[in-house]
């Protein structure tokens, strides 16, 4: 049963941590080491990690491609080009 996806669904807390640990710029590996250290009974992989990573960035870039992406958090921080 643990190769099933619902068994490897994360918590939001999980989640949470996750997208902390993402933000930082640490690699997926030692995010899914982290998590398993602090809940023992947990079933999932990198690849989940990996997933939650894409999911983040894709919310962040709304639909515009990088640079866009780039320029408008620029634009926001008052440094202008």
């Amino acid at each position: 049963m643990a190769a099933h996806p619902y068994c490897r669904r994360v918590s939001k807390e999980q989640l949470l941590e996750n997208e902390a640990t993402t933000k930082v710029g640490i690699p997926p590996k030692q995010v899914i080491s982290s998590l398993r250290k602090n809940h023992p009974g947990l079933l999932s992989t990198s690849r989940t990690v990996y997933n939650a990573k894409a999911k983040l960035k894709k919310e962040w870039l709304s639909g515009r491609n990088i640079l866009e992406a780039l320029f408008d958090r620029v634009w926001k921080m008052g440094v202008y080009l």
